[in-house]
């Protein structure tokens, strides 16, 4: 298999750039300028806390190459996708004095983690429920990451 690689980076906050890399080291720079865009402010709680979600969406498509067993390969494609996510910590105004923007973006943050565990639940419980990935920017970019013919980790 001769892979071909589509880094794609999205920040649920705003920024959406995809970038075509078919080496490894091309693939390390666009993660590297990714994690340089990262929102990151002061807080009383931390000095450099995340102010958003990062996603590092790594798409492989490969096509199988003739071979002498096998001169005449079916020319699918197959695609695989790898979410690598550093999701921003939940907070609480009390412990932080966050104000003006930094309490918006807080807002913003433990609502798109409250609706992460809420699509979890939905989907450790079975059955048929409405799966609600639509109620953020992450879980509704994480959908087929997160159900589907997917498998997920936490680290």
């Amino acid at each position: 298999l001769s892979p071909v690689c589509l880094g794609s980076l999205r920040r649920a906050a705003s920024i959406n750039a995809e970038y075509m890399g078919t080496k490894p080291q091309e693939l390390l720079r666009i993660l590297k300028n990714g994690l340089g865009r990262k929102q990151v402010a002061k807080t009383k709680m931390n000095d450099n806390s995340s102010r958003s979600h990062t996603i590092f969406r790594l798409r492989v498509e490969s096509i199988e190459r003739p071979t002498a067993e096998n001169p005449n390969p079916d020319q699918a494609v197959r695609i695989s996708t790898i979410n690598l996510v550093d999701l921003a910590g939940s907070e609480r105004v009390s412990k932080t004095d966050a104000q003006g923007a930094r309490l918006r973006e807080g807002g913003s943050i433990n609502k798109s983690l409250l609706t992460l565990g809420k699509v979890i639940k939905k989907l450790s419980e079975g059955g048929h429920y409405h799966i609600p990935y639509r109620d953020s920017k992450l879980t509704h970019i994480l959908e087929a990451a997160l159900g589907g013919n997917s498998k997920s980790t936490l680290a």
